[in-house]
């Protein structure tokens, strides 16, 4: 019996899978429109609703709230216009080529990040 293997095996499944604020801050901070999008966020919105994003990540996508500072926000961070009577709009970070997606319908309004940069619109 090998102790060592036997601890070894035990951090490895023991290792924590699932994706922080913290996490989601250092892979948009690498990318000088998508960091500074999601800090300026983060001021409009407080740290609760970003924690709230991360935990219903669905899939690779980061889904956060809408309102009109935000839409002021994508405009300055990424060079988009998101229109009032706008419905959909995807696109990518001019920089890291990060997709993003404005959705609204009647009920609600989201913009969704996904996390990794890689492949834009494949």
């Amino acid at each position: 019996m090998n102790r060592k293997n036997d601890k070894a095996e035990k951090g490895k499944s023991g290792r924590k899978t699932a994706v922080t604020a913290t996490d989601v801050r250092k892979q948009l901070g690498l990318c000088g429109r998508c960091g500074p999008f999601l800090a300026s966020y983060e001021r409009l919105e407080s740290d609760i609703d970003l924690e709230t994003a991360v935990a219903n990540l669905d899939g690779k996508w980061l889904t956060l709230d809408w309102n009109p500072n935000i839409r002021e926000l994508v405009y300055r961070s990424y060079g988009n216009r998101v229109d009032i009577g706008f419905y959909h709009m995807d696109s990518l970070c001019p920089a890291c080529r990060r997709r993003f997606v404005f959705h609204a319908d009647d009920h609600e309004r989201t913009l969704r990040i996904r996390l990794s940069s890689e492949g834009g619109y494949g």
